[in-house]
């Protein structure tokens, strides 16, 4: 995961090659305390990343691409992102 966040950039490759190693971490017991915050994470970076490639996205094309965190809203995504000042 680490790899795939920190030194990969494609936001649209990030949301299919993150799904496998994500479920491997959910699937752990023992990091169900970590999921919710590494959600937060994923998310923050993969906004990041299309903030930088994109001017304008469509919430439904959003929503496609966070459909790997569970009750995933792309308005809350954005949301929470702006106001920590991570994108703007």
């Amino acid at each position: 995961l680490y790899e795939l966040l920190e030194n990969k950039f494609g936001p649209l490759e990030l949301c299919e090659a993150i799904r496998e190693p994500f479920e491997k971490v959910r699937a752990d017991a023992a990091n169900q305390k970590y999921v919710a915050s590494l959600e937060r994470l994923v998310a923050a970076k993969l906004l990041k990343q299309l903030e930088s490639v994109y001017d304008n996205m469509r919430l439904q094309d959003l929503k496609e691409l966070t459909s790997f965190i569970p009750n995933a809203s792309p308005e809350k995504l954005i949301v929470q992102a702006v106001r920590n000042q991570y994108i703007s």
